[in-house]
């Protein structure tokens, strides 16, 4: 699920920007890069869900309230 949601704010420039948008103002101007896992590498997949845990508010705001 968790590559799902990286791929369709990957996808999508309007949803990307919006995310980008709620991070810088919910993380004092830091954005969090989320990006898709490889299949060869085992800590890409981490890096991965570590990153949508991080941004998990920014997220939330941008799920709820644009979907």
């Amino acid at each position: 699920m968790a590559i799902k949601i990286v791929g369709c704010f990957n996808e999508s420039t309007y949803f990307l920007g919006q995310l980008r948008d709620h991070q810088k103002s919910l993380y004092q101007g830091k954005l969090i890069a989320l990006k898709s896992p490889c299949d060869t590498r085992w800590n890409s997949y981490y890096n991965c869900f570590h990153n949508i845990l991080k941004s998990k508010g920014a997220l939330t705001v941008c799920i709820f309230f644009y979907l």
